[in-house]
């Protein structure tokens, strides 16, 4: 069976009713087929209900849910002649056997329904993939641990800037499947994926590809570091030799992945990299794109053996090295669309960050806020720090404790921050860790040692009490917590959201 034509289908199922499973279930009763659809999730809750509800009354038109539960277990369907439309919840298993099965990002590979539908689908994949065979033209796509929503959205702009007709969708903006529904002919679609979404991918292949970085993160959805960097790779993985991949320059795995990639023959650009490094490592017939920053600041850019200088670094308004590399990928691969130098770097000028990352937050008695609430590892805080070069840090550290390393950014606290106040679950961990560091022989001269300060808080409200407290004219207080936010909120959003409120609460706003 063609399972890439929806009219092949008769039965299928969809893990999970949020966001992307409420997108595909609407997706496949616009397509009047298949004639049965399963949606299995964990519990049943308001906003299930609230879901099935309005499917009701666009598709069927019935005025009311039918079925039963009991104990949290059971099932309600809605039906009419041309499709059955059943939930069942808190099943463990499938309770039939499906043409093709849609699992959402947020389900793991280790729940019991995603094993059984393994076995009892003829195929299970992701959103991104039913949305690729749908409509797979023009697909710009972008993954990589950190900065993914940043480069998605600067190469957003430089299209829109330059009138081309694109959309941002995918791990941000509107499911893929609902992009790909209302895309207009010859229209760009500029994707973020994020791993869990590669996971389920079978034969995405985009006209360009960015893998921006690869670093210790989602490991316990993944089981490891190597599973989590094969992951990522599946972004390239069915691309022609022949469509250009950008990929970090300027880390050992960026480093090892370009290597694989031009062992196999495909058409890398390292991003990052200066021709006379990369000619250095790879061979200047091996490798002949690439980005990088010259000695006085200038972005560069070579495609196709012609280079191209766009701006000044302290021309762009988003700070740090992190945010030079990915200005660079994004420009790189708009440059490969067709846009022409000086529209690149107009729209890489007018481009502000965005929100919770390195976010400007205000002032108050010449101190500066900064909300980086979106760095939910240590790797996403070591790149915020190098955003303030020559300040005086205070960092606000911690929320729920991923187990991550933190040697590096342990180390790199103590060479740039004045105070760090570390709070919420994670919070005796980053002490110890850093309290260690600071004390440990050999981690420069006592004055070297005693120049950062370690402190504890109970919970984020008293961090940032502390850090107002003990805050100097010129300092920066970064909120850049290397951890999630569940211990005290229920998103990176509402975490940073609240750090700009308790900010314009001291300026009086």
């Amino acid at each position: 069976m063609n399972t890439n034509n929806p009219s092949n289908l008769r039965k299928v199922c969809i893990l999970g009713l949020g966001t992307t499973g409420l997108a595909v279930c609407r997706h496949y009763l616009r397509s009047s087929s298949p004639s049965y659809i399963d949606i299995y999730v964990d519990k049943m809750t308001q906003k299930n209900m609230e879901a099935m509800l309005a499917i009701d009354e666009e598709f069927f038109h019935r005025g009311g849910v039918t079925g039963h539960i009991f104990s949290g277990v059971g099932e309600l369907y809605l039906h009419n002649a041309d499709c059955r439309l059943t939930l069942y919840v808190g099943w463990d298993g499938l309770l039939s056997t499906y043409d093709q099965g849609i699992v959402s990002p947020g389900i793991q590979p280790n729940n019991p329904l995603y094993q059984n539908a393994k076995v009892r689908c003829k195929e299970l994949i992701g959103e991104p993939e039913l949305a690729y065979r749908f409509s797979p033209d023009h697909w710009l796509a972008i993954t990589g641990t950190n900065g993914k929503t940043t480069t998605v959205r600067l190469l957003g702009q430089i299209l829109a800037d330059a009138g081309l007709a694109s959309t941002v969708a995918g791990n941000i903006g509107p499911t893929l499947i609902d992009a790909v529904n209302h895309r207009q002919v010859g229209e760009y679609l500029v994707v973020e994926l994020s791993s869990f979404q590669l996971a389920n991918t079978l034969s995405i292949a985009p006209e360009a590809a960015i893998l921006l970085n690869i670093t210790p993160d989602h490991i316990e959805w993944h089981g490891n570091l190597d599973d989590y960097a094969k992951t990522k790779k599946r972004i390239y993985n069915w691309m022609i030799p022949e469509a250009p991949v950008v990929i970090d320059g300027l880390s050992q795995i960026g480093l090892q992945i370009i290597d694989e990639c031009l062992t196999t023959g495909r058409r890398v650009v390292a991003n990052g990299l200066s021709p006379d490094d990369a000619a250095g490592l790879f061979g200047a017939d091996r490798i002949n794109e690439m980005t990088w920053v010259d000695r006085d600041g200038w972005l560069w850019v070579r495609i196709a053996g012609t280079d191209h200088r766009l701006l000044k670094t302290a021309d762009l308004l988003i700070k740090g090295r992190h945010n030079h590399l990915n200005a660079l990928a994004a420009a790189w691969v708009a440059g490969f669309v067709g846009i022409d130098t000086a529209a690149v770097a107009r729209s890489l000028a007018g481009f502000a960050p965005l929100e919770h990352r390195i976010e400007a937050a205000g002032e108050y008695q010449s101190v500066s806020f900064y909300n980086d609430s979106k760095a939910t590892n240590p790797e996403a805080t070591l790149m915020a720090l190098s955003a303030f070069p020559d300040s005086s840090i205070i960092l606000m550290v911690g929320g729920q404790d991923k187990g991550t390393d933190l040697s590096e950014l342990a180390s790199r606290v103590l060479e740039c921050c004045r105070l760090v106040i570390c709070y919420g679950a994670a919070a005796n961990r980053f002490f110890e860790v850093f309290n260690n560091a600071l004390t440990r022989p050999g981690t420069g001269t006592e004055t070297e040692r005693s120049s950062c300060q370690i402190l504890m808080a109970r919970d984020m409200h008293q961090a940032f009490q502390t850090a107002v407290r003990l805050a100097l004219p010129d300092d920066v207080i970064l909120l850049s917590p290397a951890c999630s936010s569940f211990d005290e909120f229920d998103s990176f959003e509402q975490r940073g959201l609240t750090f700009k409120e308790w900010v314009n609460e001291l300026r009086g706003e």
